[in-house]
C-alpha cells in the first residue's frame, strides 16, 4: 500500500480543513496555487484592476510534497500544518490576462 500524500490529497486535506483556495493560471501556462487571506479578483467596474492575493503561496508545496514513511494520518496531518506555517503570507497582484479558480471550502 502506497503510504504517501500528493498534491490532489493535500488540496482536499486543504478543503476538508475549511480553508479556500485560489488558483492562477497564466496564458502562458504557469500556474499558482494560494491560501488567501484576502482576496480581490479582476473587476474593472468595480475599478480593481489586477487580481490581488494576500496570502500564503503553496504552489511549491503542492508541486514537491509527499510525505511517506509508518507515520499514520494524523502524524501526516500535523507535519503539513507546520509547513503551512513555514510559508509567509504576503501580497501577489497578477495582471489580467491571469485567470482563476477560486474553490471555497
Amino acid at each position: 500500500m502506497d503510504n504517501k500524500i500528493f498534491a490532489n490529497d493535500l488540496l482536499e486535506l486543504f478543503l476538508q480543513q475549511g480553508m479556500s483556495l485560489v488558483k492562477v493560471m497564466g496564458e502562458d501556462g504557469v500556474e499558482f496555487t494560494f491560501i488567501p487571506d484576502d482576496f480581490r479578483p479582476y473587476n474593472p467596474t468595480q475599478h480593481q484592476h489586477s487580481t490581488d492575493i494576500k496570502g500564503k503561496d503553496v504552489t511549491q508545496l503542492l508541486a514537491n510534497y509527499a510525505v511517506s514513511g509508518s507515520i499514520d494520518y494524523n502524524q501526516k496531518l500535523k507535519t503539513i500544518q507546520t509547513k503551512l506555517e513555514e510559508i509567509p503570507s504576503r501580497t501577489y497582484i497578477f495582471s489580467r490576462e491571469f485567470k482563476y479558480i477560486w474553490i471555497k471550502s
